[in-house]
């Protein structure tokens, strides 16, 4: 059973028959196989590539990117926030899941000047802090690249690409 406030909600916190739907629908408007191919022509992931797939597939740039994350095309982990914190985020299967982002945003992060003091979406990747991401006592050791978009007036979306592969051995 599939309750309202569930609904929207991605991630690995849905309920499994919300998920099963939302792999489903995935699956059905952006096929692995011809997906995966046009993903990994892309170099780098950046909100820009993910705007390019959803054109081509005729999707939501949030369904884009969530099906360009879990598959797998980069370590990342992506984080929609709205004033009052994390709505829901979901990552891609190399990263470990002791990297959980904050429920609240840093004032720091590139994402706090986009969602609170209305700057523009961010055109490219920036490197930031580990730390402003994630309440671990590692986390001050590692950088993570951050893009952050605006998606209404009260919600972004947030890449974390991690680019240093001690943060994804497992400990």
């Amino acid at each position: 059973m599939c309750r309202a406030d569930e609904i929207g909600r991605a991630g690995h916190s849905s309920s499994s028959a919300e998920r099963v739907a939302d792999i489903y629908g995935a699956e059905l408007l952006m096929p692995g196989y011809i997906f995966s191919p046009i993903a990994r022509a892309h170099a780098r992931l950046t909100f820009g590539t993910v705007r390019t797939i959803a054109d081509l597939f005729g999707v939501s740039l949030t369904s884009a990117a969530i099906r360009v994350v879990e598959k797998g095309h980069s370590p990342a982990i992506l984080v929609c926030h709205g004033p009052k914190g994390r709505k829901w985020f979901t990552r891609s299967s190399d990263i470990p899941e002791r990297w959980f982002p904050q429920d609240a945003l840093d004032p720091e992060s590139f994402a706090f000047q986009v969602l609170f003091a209305n700057e523009p979406d961010n055109p490219f990747p920036r490197k930031i802090g580990a730390d402003a991401w994630f309440d671990r006592w590692d986390a001050e050791r590692y950088d993570v690249h951050e893009q952050t978009i605006r998606m209404g007036p009260d919600e972004i979306l947030t890449l974390l690409l991690i680019g240093d592969s001690a943060m994804l051995e497992d400990q």
